[in-house]
């Protein structure tokens, strides 16, 4: 079968620019993957319904084999087949971070994601002073803690968790309150009136069943923040309108800001605001029932979104076919030289 993106099938050899390092982790981990040390498993749409699949692409920006599929009963995207949890936790431990990130400054990083901090904090303000009461925030899947900083700054009471040590550490030298685990390691504070999910809920096989737990989490009136890639309005700010770059080994869910409403609507929450690109504010349903059906069916939104991937991988060709073209190269040549003579 082709998929919908003809360039990223299975034989393609397309990715994004790479350094020796990130180039040699990648070698390590598909040897794994051949050698059957990495295994992967089916993996069902967290919809719950009946439905074909469109198959959307077999490869990563990285150049990993990673099947895509589309759902056609609600619109997700997901990674299918998909790591298993052994697989999945191996992975996370000795090369996502040397992939992702490879080596880089710690230190600059840190500084760099401040910015993300004071973004996220503006977001939700409006949130935080309902009352003159400081709010406990909780940062789950936190890294470093950065995102904390703003809301530290502000007078509030902040925590985070996470699986890495190193940043962890780094964080706490900072003199923020971070702690290594799961999330659970952080109901020894009690409940949070905000919890900030910040590029963490597509990294989830079962990313209803961690909301669920995140559920309990959560005062009756609190908030949760989550930003995930958006498959309709991340493209053209961060990905260059190319969905290889958006495609990544790591994220199991690609979600609209339609997919995840309904999603956290099923798990007992309501949208107050969110956009595209997605950022989201989710309140408690308080009358929320849980005996309710837990599927959901938005043949619309599979339509949409199929012809949102369809319409931006047409501009980009078009793009790349334009930046080929003998004139194109003359004019960008050309510029050079006034440039270079003007300087």
């Amino acid at each position: 079968m082709t998929p919908l993106i003809k360039r990223l099938h299975k034989e393609s050899k397309v990715t994004i620019p790479l350094s020796e390092h990130q180039k040699n982790h990648i070698a390590q981990m598909k040897e794994k993957i051949s050698n059957g040390i990495y295994r992967l498993e089916k993996n069902d749409c967290v919809c719950s319904g009946n439905s074909s699949d469109i198959l959307i692409a077999e490869k990563d920006r990285y150049g990993f084999d990673l099947t895509t599929k589309l759902c056609q009963n609600c619109g997700l995207l997901r990674s299918d087949p998909y790591y298993e949890y052994e697989t999945l936790n191996e992975f996370y431990k000795n090369e996502f971070e040397e992939i992702y990130r490879g080596n880089f400054d710690i230190d600059e990083y840190f500084e760099k994601r401040k910015r993300v901090s004071y973004e996220i904090y503006e977001f939700i303000k409006e949130y935080l002073y309902k009352d003159s009461s400081k709010k406990k925030i909780f940062d789950l899947g936190c890294g470093s803690g950065v995102l904390l900083v703003a809301f530290n700054e502000n007078g509030h009471e902040t925590y985070g968790c996470d699986l890495g040590e190193k940043y962890i550490s780094y964080g706490i030298s900072k003199g923020l309150n971070l702690y290594k685990g799961d999330i659970d390691v952080l109901n020894q504070f009690g409940k949070a009136d905000v919890i900030i999910l910040n590029h963490s809920l597509e990294h989830f096989i079962n990313p209803r069943s961690y909301i669920s737990r995140v559920k309990q989490m959560l005062k009756e009136d609190g908030i949760i923040y989550i930003a995930v890639p958006g498959v309709i309005g991340s493209l053209p700010m961060h990905y260059k309108n190319d969905y290889l770059r958006f495609f990544q080994n790591s994220h199991v869910y690609h979600f609209s800001l339609n997919t995840l409403n309904k999603m956290m609507e099923l798990e007992g929450f309501k949208c107050s605001k969110g956009t595209e690109e997605i950022q989201a504010v989710y309140t408690k349903n308080l009358n929320f029932n849980p005996n309710l059906t837990k599927k959901w069916k938005d043949e619309d939104e599979a339509v949409r979104i199929k012809t949102h991937i369809l319409k931006l991988e047409k501009q980009l060709l078009t793009e790349v076919k334009r930046k080929s073209s003998i004139s194109y190269k003359l004019k960008q040549k050309l510029k050079r030289i006034y440039y270079a003579l003007k300087g």
